[in-house]
């Protein structure tokens, strides 16, 4: 077989079998079944991201940086409070709004930040997106 030709056979035959392997993977929205994988229509807030994906920093920001409303805003608020991390006050600013609370702590951090820090640019178009 090594070396020979793919015949038309062959090639239906792959074919089919991917098609089948494709529909029983995504059959009945059914998705991953990695915990920490999301899937589905339900909001994506923090308390559904998985404690062992909260234990490391960088993969908790990263997953709470894409996350929308209130309890992504409180949970990046409070981090940033415990943290004083820029990563932690880019987030927050990202997720604010002009009623969100403790905001003028997050405007006065924001304009404390050097020009030269790599967040700069993102806190900077967030500080300026949310109106006064």
């Amino acid at each position: 077989m090594i070396g020979s030709k793919i015949t038309d056979e062959m090639r239906k035959q792959v074919r089919e079998m991917r098609q089948s392997a494709y529909a029983n993977r995504f059959k009945d929205n059914q998705g991953p079944a990695y915990e920490g994988g999301y899937w589905g229509e339900i909001k994506f807030t923090p308390t559904l991201l998985p404690d062992f994906l909260k234990q490391d920093e960088l993969t908790d920001w990263l997953y709470t940086y894409q996350m929308q409303g209130a309890a992504a805003y409180l949970y990046s608020l409070s981090k940033y409070k415990a943290t004083s991390s820029e990563l932690w006050l880019m987030t927050a600013l990202s997720q604010a709004e002009k009623s969100s609370t403790e905001l003028p702590r997050l405007i006065q951090a924001a304009n404390e930040t050097g020009h030269s820090s790599p967040g700069y640019p993102t806190i900077a178009y967030h500080t300026a997106r949310i109106p006064a």
